[in-house]
């Protein structure tokens, strides 16, 4: 089985959206092969390079893994994850909870610096209009 996250503390919600991130078999090749030098202009290329290099890690890791590269990257690019709790009655001190919706959608956001996979030749989506979004329509 995969490993796990180790909890640092109020990062459940970065936690929960990494493990849905990580089962996207897709994602993982196309970070793989992602490249900041020639990714769009669009998205977070340095929340993207770093959780390129989470994936990476997690490959070789045998037991939880610690993904505090990846949260200090995260609180740089997104303050809102590096805002501390109001100290409570209970004394508690620490980092605020967080909304992992919140969560995932700035990961979506960063992930824009992804190019889609040609299948069939040249490919001009981005990784999630590829695979992440769909289109609906009503008749």
């Amino acid at each position: 089985l995969p490993v796990g996250f180790n909890n640092l503390g109020n990062n459940c919600y970065m936690n929960a959206s990494l493990q849905v991130l990580r089962a996207i078999p897709e994602l993982q090749t196309a970070l793989g092969s992602f490249n900041a030098s020639i990714a769009t202009s669009h998205g977070n290329v340095l929340l993207t390079r770093a959780l390129r290099n989470l994936f990476d890690g997690l490959r070789t890791a045998t037991g939880p893994y610690t993904p505090l590269a990846f949260l200090t990257v995260l609180r740089e690019a997104v303050p809102q994850f590096g805002e501390l709790a109001r100290v409570g009655k209970a004394g508690s001190e620490g980092y605020a909870q967080q909304d992992a919706e919140e969560c995932w959608t700035q990961l979506s956001t960063a992930l824009q610096a992804i190019p889609g996979t040609a299948s069939q030749g040249k490919s001009s989506k981005s990784f999630i209009e590829q695979y992440m979004m769909g289109d609906m329509r009503s008749e």
